[in-house]
């Protein structure tokens, strides 16, 4: 699952040398980053564009703070990188 954080405050090109050969299928169990709302959230809300549109920029945003806190979380952690995010396997 990718990291939207680590993703955005590294060079672009540097980050995909650095994830080029990750695999990403169902690592984590659930898949927080593309669908937290979506599954979560009634369909009919999905129907309205305006809603939707608002939704899918709520969701990013959720993202984003549930993904600054794997910094708090591997503080003490000196060899992970500070986005780790696999604690639970």
């Amino acid at each position: 699952m990718k990291n939207i954080i680590e993703e955005n405050s590294q060079i672009p090109e540097l980050y995909y040398l650095r994830n080029k050969h990750n695999t990403y299928i169902d690592e984590h169990g659930y898949d927080y980053s593309s669908n937290m709302l979506k599954k979560s959230l009634s369909n009919v809300l999905y129907k309205n564009n305006k809603l939707a549109n608002f939704l899918d920029k709520i969701e990013e945003m959720m993202v984003t703070l549930y993904d600054s806190t794997n910094k708090v979380r591997n503080i003490f952690f000196y060899t992970h990188n500070k986005y780790y995010n696999k604690h639970g396997k």
